[in-house]
């Protein structure tokens, strides 16, 4: 017969528990607050500005149609292409939050600008799928930034604070999203025009790049530092091992 060695405990003591408030180390931690900041502020505009297509017809003459066929697609192809690429190490997940804040920043700026630049939304060239100028454009770069960071900022919180509370963690990450969504789409949208909203956005925007150039500048302190420290400690576990 077959003899299994150890009791369902020793099982049980090696899997991580799950609880969820995460402590207050993770919750002071400088990275983690950057990267729920990040979150709050690219999920949240992403979702404020799908929530703000009506808006967008009537600025763009009524030209955007069916525009749900390129959010939801761009944005889930982001997400996937992002996924696909860390997993074959390819890029770098803080650079991808700075790429990421940095299209969001752009797209929410072309939406700002044409809403005082009437020559921004009218066009005498109609494309089947891309109407020029600016229609489509920041749209589909708004839900691919969206799509960017829903992959990454989960992954970085595995990465620096573990699986365990990561449950909280990310509940407080989609918190600060829909305050965000709450504060622009439900307050900001309901007593000022258009034009107001979309250039709050894109300094929101902009302070969400800030944040996320920020994490970088933080995490490449910490891999310094961590490869400082491996290098002092190479010489003593050598001189341990030849004596």
């Amino acid at each position: 017969g077959i003899t299994m060695s150890g009791s369902s405990d020793d099982v049980s003591d090696q899997v991580e528990t799950k609880e969820l408030v995460p402590p207050s180390s993770t919750l002071e931690s400088k990275k983690y607050q950057y990267l729920s900041v990040i979150f709050a502020v690219n999920v949240g505009l992403g979702q404020t500005t799908g929530n703000t297509w009506e808006h967008f017809d009537d600025l763009f003459h009524g030209k955007q149609t069916e525009s749900w066929k390129m959010w939801f697609p761009s944005m889930a192809a982001a997400a996937l292409f992002t996924g696909l690429l860390i997993d074959q190490k390819m890029v770098d997940k803080t650079t991808m939050l700075c790429v990421s804040l940095s299209v969001l920043t752009v797209a929410q700026g072309i939406f700002s600008m044409a809403t005082v630049d009437e020559s921004m939304t009218s066009t005498d060239t109609n494309w089947p799928f891309l109407t020029l100028p600016y229609e489509h454009i920041p749209l589909i770069a708004t839900a691919m930034a969206t799509g960017v960071t829903c992959t990454t900022v989960p992954l970085l919180e595995v990465e620096w604070f573990g699986s365990k509370n990561i449950g909280g963690m990310h509940g407080i990450d989609m918190l600060g999203a829909i305050a965000t969504q709450v504060f622009f789409y439900n307050g900001v949208a309901n007593v000022a025009p258009l034009s107001t909203q979309m250039w709050l956005q894109t300094a929101a925007s902009a302070v969400g790049l800030g944040f996320a150039f920020a994490l970088r500048s933080e995490a490449k302190s910490d891999e310094t530092r961590s490869e400082e420290a491996r290098e002092e400690a190479a010489p003593l576990v050598v001189s341990m091992v030849e004596e």
